[in-house]
């Protein structure tokens, strides 16, 4: 019998750990968790998937005990993934923050990791994750975050189909363009006030700003220098098809030349 230490882990994470060790084919585990409220939503859990539930509790910790036995799997319900992101056939997560909610930032930051592990657990994936302002620490300095978002990756949700998706769906001009707009004008406008503040005068004040407007690019030229979605899935999905396309094409005007039919009428049109 296989077990499961979840003590520490707050709902749903016990629930999808059980789950997980379910859907292997196990026919019996057992999991250990140091709150109530986990053993009620494991009970319940036991009870959708045709498994029995006894639960023992020692030092303060529960171990809940699970056998298969055979009654038929109902669908699990909303309740037992109190975290999870409702389901949709094309969704997009937008993270604006590294917390959830504005009280307690432990709790802000734990809820998070939460919900970014039952992200990455689910089977309908979101199409793409934008991360703006507050939320970009969650990509560089959150190490449980990073790990999440690694399987994600491995299940398809990549940068470089978040950048297709944003161009597919007109986000480039009604939402990314819009931010970035007002990001890069805010850095733009701090970069003259420093050069103005320095102790530069007349000629070479007027060089170094001159050489600043010079060496600024639009956002959509920068944007466009963007080469990585040749290695997306999509895009080689996309020149697969296209590559077959043009085949059966050739292949079919190269029959129609061979073709009898074909040869008479060029004949005709000889005379």
């Amino acid at each position: 019998m296989n077990h499961i230490d979840a003590k520490g882990k707050a709902c749903p994470m016990p629930v999808m750990m059980a789950k997980k060790e379910m859907d292997t084919g196990c026919e019996a585990l057992s999991i250990t968790v140091d709150n109530a409220i986990a053993v009620q939503n494991l009970t319940r859990l036991a009870e959708s998937q045709g498994f029995s539930a006894e639960t023992a509790e020692e030092q303060g910790c529960f171990t809940v005990t699970m056998h298969r036995t055979g009654a038929p799997v109902k669908e699990m319900s909303d309740e037992l993934l109190s975290c999870t992101v409702p389901a949709a056939a094309d969704y997009v997560v937008f993270v604006g923050h590294d917390t959830v909610g504005e009280g307690d930032p432990e709790l802000g930051h734990s809820l998070i990791k939460m919900f970014f592990y039952t992200l990455s657990e689910k089977p309908d994936l979101p199409s793409a994750i934008c991360f703006m302002n507050g939320g970009v620490r969650l990509v560089t300095e959150n190490e449980q975050t990073i790990e999440h978002l690694k399987v994600l990756e491995q299940k398809g949700v990549t940068p470089e189909t978040t950048y297709l998706y944003m161009h597919g769906h007109t986000l480039m001009d009604n939402v990314v363009m819009v931010l970035l707009n007002t990001v890069c004008d805010r850095l733009r406008t701090m970069s003259v006030e420093k050069i103005n503040s320095s102790r530069k005068q007349g000629v070479p004040l007027k060089n170094e700003m001159s050489n600043y407007i010079n060496s600024l690019r639009s956002i959509r030229d920068v944007l466009l220098d963007n080469e990585n979605y040749t290695r997306c899935p999509l895009y080689e999905n996309l020149r697969r098809d296209i590559d077959e396309y043009l085949k059966g094409v050739i292949s079919h005007m190269r029959q129609s030349e061979k073709s009898p039919r074909r040869r008479r009428n060029m004949h005709h049109d000889d005379k």
